[in-house]
This record gives C-alpha cells, structure tokens and sequence, in this order.
C-alpha cells in the first residue's frame, strides 16, 4: 500500500487542478455577466459576388437585364443577422428596447435594392423597404442566438470601387449595438466549427474553457507518462533484484525473530522494499529500496477525487469536441 504521503500529495494535486479550473469557471463567468450588460446584433456577410462580369475583350459585349429592365452591375450579397448578444431584442409594446420599428441598414447610396431573398430563419421578422437603398428588419422580439439569413440583389450604374456592404446610419438599439461583420474572405477549406454557431459570448467561454481544459490535460498527460517512466524502470529493477537475490531473501524471511506471519511473508515476497528498515540488518545480500508509485483508487477518498476531476475534465472535453466538429 502506498504511504500516506502519497496520497496526500495526490490529493493535493488534484486538489490544485479543480482549483485552477474553478478559478478560470469563475473567470469565464465574469466575463459572460459583463457581456451580459451589452445588447448587440451582427450583420454577417456570408458571400459577395459581382453577377455581371464583363470580359476584357473590345469585340465582346454583353447586356444583362433584371424583370425587362437592364442593369449595368448586379450584386448578390448572402448576410446573416443574428442576435450575437445574450438578451432578447423587443421590438414592439411598452417594453421595447429599440427606437425605431426596427433596425436600419443602408447600402451605399449609388445603389439599389432590386430584390431581397429569405433563405433560413427562426423567428418572426419582416424585412422591408424604407428607401431605394435601405432596408429595415421588423420583430416583436429577437432572442438571443436567432437569426435571419437574406440574399440581397443590389444594382449599381457605375462599378464599384469595393463591395456594397451595408452599414448602420444610427444607433436603433437603446444601450446596444448593431455591427456588420465580413466573413466573406473565410477560405473554402477552412471549417465553420458548430460551436460557431452559438452567441458570440458562449462560444468565446467555450473556447477559453476547452482550450485550458486541454492544457490541463496535456500537463495531466505528462505526469502519468512521468509516471509510467518511474514505474518502468522500478520493474526493471525490481526483476533484476528478484532474479538475483529472491531466493535468498525468501530463506531469510524464515529465520526473522520474533517469526514473520503467513500472510506477511507472502506479501514481503512480493513488496520486499517494503521490509521494515530494522529487519534488514541480518540479510547478507543486497537490500533493495524503490519508492512506490502512487495508485489513485486505495482509499475512497481518492477515488471521489478523481470522480470529481475527471467529470470537470469531461465538460471540457466537450467544448474542445464542439470546436472540431463542422457545422
């Protein structure tokens, strides 16, 4: 059995991990209740493409026409709007929080909207036309993480130095923010991760919490690589010891004053370093001295503690899957 130092130890370390993680828990939960302070909705532009594209050869010329009526440059832009705060918008009654019927979005002023497509959305809203260029989302009440996902058709006479992304001409939300994001650059290849997709607040706690949890494992890891080195080589040493000198000692066993029990000589045969220091003085060979590794589950105490830890770890663990996984 180990000695009681060694248990203590362990339970100390353990004790310091769940410490360490509590205090970031803690950290993180700070952080989302000062995030909670702030409203905020985000206009993600998901893709930007110029649909009338001209070639660069003179003899070559081409017209484009949008319902009977030609259109110099067509745009189609796909966007995004979520709730990326942790409070719900209300939109209309005696609580509502915005200014405005809704919230405002003006595309630059040399364009037009020709058209606007709903393609997925989760709550009640009515995206109309306020001017040629600018548009409004109506809703009684906007929830956190709900969003709306529109193709926009915008029409220009001249080219366009840079894309028509929309923008926001006011502040519509009393205490809060609207900002409009470009992801549009994302590169094929490179995933959405499905934690992603949950408000903006979540997925940064869940991030902080998976990857810290994952450095904790890592140094957890380690140790018990550290350790199976340890008992490695006390094997070794161990088997050289019993090859060489095991006989010898199970004789000497025998001749012990006051005699050894039954029970205790079987279990010195096999723990022979765990001879009292004193019964070594008549044993001619060489006395062998390892220092046991730890075993977590001799007491129950230990076991409760790595039941503890280990459950801790596994909510980690689960941030760190949400992370890898495609959405």
């Amino acid at each position: 059995m180990p000695e009681r130092s060694d248990r203590f130890r362990l339970n100390l370390f353990l004790t310091v991990i769940a410490f360490l993680i509590t205090v970031t828990g803690i950290f993180v939960t700070i952080i989302i209740y000062q995030r909670s302070k702030n409203i905020e909705v985000s206009a993600q532009v998901l893709a930007s493409e110029e649909l009338t594209l001209y070639t660069s050869e003179a003899e070559l010329s081409a017209r484009y026409t949008w319902a009977g009526e030609e259109v110099t440059h067509l745009w189609k832009l796909r966007i995004n709007f979520v709730n990326s705060g942790d409070k719900t918008i209300v939109g209309a009654g005696d609580m509502r929080n915005i200014l405005n019927d809704g919230l405002n979005f003006v595309f630059p002023s040399n364009t037009q909207i020709l058209k606007i497509q709903k393609e997925d959305q989760n709550f009640t809203n009515t995206i109309v036309y306020t001017e040629k260029n600018q548009v409004q989302i109506q809703f009684p009440q906007w929830r956190s993480g709900e969003y709306i996902i529109a193709s926009f058709y915008i029409a220009s006479e001249e080219p366009l130095d840079e894309n028509p992304f929309p923008k926001v001409s006011s502040r519509d939300i009393i205490d809060g923010d609207v900002v409009v994001q470009d992801i549009s650059d994302r590169k094929t290849s490179e995933p959405l991760f499905f934690i992603d997709r949950s408000p903006r607040y979540l997925s940064i706690a869940g991030k902080i919490i998976g990857w810290i949890t994952s450095l904790t494992l890592s140094v957890i890891f380690f140790g018990l690589f550290i350790t199976g080195c340890i008992s490695g080589i006390r094997l070794i040493k161990m088997a050289w010891w019993k090859s060489n000198y095991l006989k010898e000692f199970t004789e000497y066993l025998d001749k012990i004053k006051p005699p050894l029990t039954k029970n205790d000589k079987k279990y010195y045969t096999y723990f022979p370093y765990h001879l009292p220091e004193k019964l070594w003085d008549g044993f001619k060979g060489q006395k062998i001295t390892i220092k046991e590794p730890i075993t977590p589950f001799d007491e129950k105490e230990d076991a409760i503690t790595i039941i503890i830890v280990s459950l801790i770890l596994f909510i980690g663990n689960i941030s760190i899957i949400l992370m890898l996984i495609p959405a």
